[in-house]
């Protein structure tokens, strides 16, 4: 075993034993005396054998707390997205006190949002709780926006901007959660901006953020609807970047809704690019042609059909289509031997997830900090390269 195969094998060794081994115990946020911090980022939390300490005008029993200290005068949003169970969330001035907001339903799903005004150091109480007393993992993301800024115009999926081929930017500061990733774990991929894209033709359509800063780490998927079904999904595109790359057949004039996130509820300006692939005659020319062309083409070595390197069917190394042979990453059809997010018989994805869901005894008490520093020792191998 190689020290870099070995360093992973430890450390998801590490994760899973964590997960095995979380006991059913109490949880340690379960009186509103003693709540969780909550920044504007990302966290997981488990409500599993929680009592109750509060109430809520809109309901809710068994739950956990939280405390948000106001970083800016403005407005903070607050939701569930990504949570196991019907939740409802509720904010308060104080135990016992002034209830500012309650929601049962307006996050994604089953879930929750609310949004409430802020002020600097003042500390805020949240409580989440389950409908009919439901308990289980939680995924909590706060997000606030200063007076005088706004939040972007494609927030949420319902608003997704209309696009083609070509390049988008955006930026997911001040995004609130609308979707969750199920190619990482939840807690990977909160605060997101979506896009419409319809297919010009019917084809293969790469979509990517290869573009976007080098250092903001990316979630990517693709769905058919809103709060749909999610039809490809991508992490990092590759073990040198950071960035995200998903390839799907299209059909012409269908509309895709395409979700950006950032790992861990970090924001950054996003550069989305989309490029639709028809296929057809060509020849032998280079670019775009059927035939032997080395670009976009049937048997060439890049999105080409057949034995092509990238995006090709058959034995293509990347995004292949078809048969997937022996492709490497994203291998469409049978998938072969693919390693990464094979559709076929591929292999595994980019991050493992805690496979403890609703159905488990429990689930990890996983805080951003455990994410971060699997995503760091990933950087760090990769520069030592």
């Amino acid at each position: 075993m190689s020290r870099l195969t070995g360093r992973h094998f430890l450390g998801l060794s590490a994760l899973f034993g964590l997960c095995a081994a979380a006991a059913l115990a109490q949880p340690t946020n379960d009186l509103c005396s003693n709540p969780q911090p909550q920044v504007e980022l990302t966290f997981v939390a488990d409500s599993t054998g929680a009592n109750n300490d509060g109430a809520a005008s809109c309901g809710g029993t068994n739950d956990v707390w939280f405390v948000y200290n106001g970083t800016v005068t403005g407005t903070l949003s607050v939701d569930t997205c990504g949570s196991s169970f019907d939740t409802v969330l509720a904010a308060f001035t104080a135990c016992g006190g002034t209830e500012l907001a309650c929601d049962d339903n307006s996050g994604c799903g089953s879930t929750s949002l609310v949004t409430f005004a802020v002020t600097p150091n003042t500390s805020y109480l949240l409580r989440v709780a389950g409908v009919g007393g439901a308990t289980g993992p939680i995924v909590i993301t706060a997000s606030a926006v200063p007076d005088g800024s706004s939040r972007p115009a494609n927030d949420n999926c319902a608003s997704a901007t209309e696009v083609g081929d070509g390049s988008f930017s955006s930026n997911t500061a001040f995004s609130t959660t609308d979707g969750v990733a199920p190619c990482v774990t939840s807690v990977a991929s909160g605060k997101d901006i979506w896009w419409k894209y319809t297919a010009p033709a019917t084809g293969t359509a790469t979509i990517d953020t290869l573009a976007s800063d080098p250092n903001f780490d990316t979630v990517l998927s693709v769905l058919d609807a809103c709060d749909g079904n999610t039809l490809k999904c991508n992490d990092d595109a590759d073990s040198t970047t950071l960035a995200s790359r998903v390839t799907l057949n299209v059909t012409q004039g269908t509309s895709y809704l395409i979700r950006v996130a950032g790992s861990l509820g970090l924001t950054n300006n996003v550069t989305l690019n989309i490029q639709t692939n028809s296929g057809g005659g060509g020849g032998n020319g280079n670019t775009n042609g059927g035939g032997n062309g080395n670009t976009n083409g049937g048997g060439g070595n890049t999105n080409g059909g057949g034995g092509g390197n990238t995006n090709g069917g058959g034995n293509g190394n990347t995004n292949g289509g078809g048969g997937g042979g022996n492709g490497n990453t994203n291998g469409g059809g049978g998938g072969g031997n693919g390693n990464t997010n094979a559709n076929g018989n591929g292999g595994i994805a980019d991050i493992p997830e805690c496979n403890c869901g609703p159905g488990a005894a429990t689930m990890m008490p996983l805080t951003i900090l455990s994410l971060a520093a699997l995503k760091l020792g990933r950087r760090r191998e990769r520069n030592a390269r």
